[in-house]
């Protein structure tokens, strides 16, 4: 069996969480040989989890000595952008958690970048490859619930009050939209494009972050996607697909390990179609990643750079709207 080297950078949870679903990818045996935290004892104690034999404190000197396959980046939003470009620069190939930035422009300049070095670049989208998302996908191309016409979909978690955490700390990038409502935008950029219109609305914080978001999206045929996230109350975090013959509802928690897909007609009968997998489901993503790599290829077609542009785009003008605003803007 061929083998896969990941150099991971920011070793924490969603790191930890990623490390052991690679070994649940099939066919190549995907390995961390690489571990990079600014603080050094940290990326040791990771690399001692995982059985990596290279640990750094310093990004320079895991480009000059990490040969790795591809890097994972999962440190929080605001350092993914200065990362990205290194990496690339140095034809490292990125998976880069969502948000790829903190805004269009610096999406901009990295997919730009990935072009440039011919190296390969993608948002962590992880919902785009589950098996849910998959049998969504696949109703609806199947017409099961007709032309899709409106999405409800919400995200939310009660995060801690914790000054030195990241949820509502400006410097890092806190705030409800970029860490949770990305997912609810996502999945209507996903189903319905691009839109026409965005009226957006948030409750802020004293710093002008964002504690609880509102999105609604119009397109053409008056399509709508109705998005919510919070950090602050507990949101029904399901999303509801509705179409001329029947809805689509993916249960909570939409966006991790659904239970099921439920599926009910217009004339009465439903469908319940169960769901499950091993780990939290990186596997898939890691997959992508790997067949992309392996075809020379600079995006995913899944993923592409133009999806996560878009994305941005979303966002900054949520951010505009609510008046969010962070230190580096």
């Amino acid at each position: 069996m061929k083998n896969f080297n990941w150099g991971i950078i920011g070793p924490g949870q969603i790191a930890d969480d990623f490390a052991e679903d690679l070994k649940l990818v099939e066919k190549t045996n995907h390995q961390v040989t690489a571990v990079i935290s600014y603080k050094i004892e940290k990326a040791e104690r990771f690399a001692e989890l995982k059985s990596a034999p290279q640990y750094f404190d310093s990004i320079h000197e895991f480009v000059k000595h990490g040969n790795v396959d591809a890097v994972y980046i999962s440190t929080p939003h605001p350092m993914h952008h200065k990362e990205t470009l290194i990496c690339l620069k140095n034809s490292i190939p990125v998976l880069c958690e969502k948000p790829m930035a903190m805004n269009y422009e610096q999406v901009k300049e990295m997919t730009e970048t990935a072009a440039k070095n011919n190296t390969f670049l993608m948002e962590g989208m992880w919902i785009r490859f589950l098996p849910s998302i998959k049998k969504v996908l696949e109703l609806i191309e199947k017409g099961e619930i007709g032309d899709v016409k409106q999405i409800e979909s919400s995200m939310s978690f009660v995060a801690p009050r914790d000054k030195e955490g990241r949820f509502f700390n400006p410097d890092r990038g806190g705030g409800s939209l970029l860490d949770l409502g990305i997912y609810p935008l996502y999945l209507a950029q996903l189903l319905l494009g691009h839109p026409k219109k965005i009226q957006a609305s948030a409750e802020l914080s004293k710093e002008k972050i964002d504690h609880e978001c509102v999105v609604v999206s119009t397109y053409k045929d008056g399509k709508k996607a109705i998005s919510n996230s919070s950090l602050m109350r507990e949101l029904p975090n399901t999303a509801v697909i509705q179409g001329t013959l029947g809805t689509i509802t993916i249960s909570k928690q939409w966006n991790e390990k659904p239970p099921e897909i439920q599926l009910e007609y217009h004339d009465g009968k439903t469908e319940v179609h169960e769901l499950s997998w091993e780990g939290r489901g990186f596997q898939y993503e890691i997959s992508e990643v790997e067949e992309c790599i392996q075809n020379g290829e600079i995006m995913s077609p899944k993923m592409s750079h133009g999806m996560s542009q878009e994305l941005a785009a979303t966002m900054d003008e949520v951010r505009r709207q609510c008046g969010i605003l962070y230190p580096f803007d």
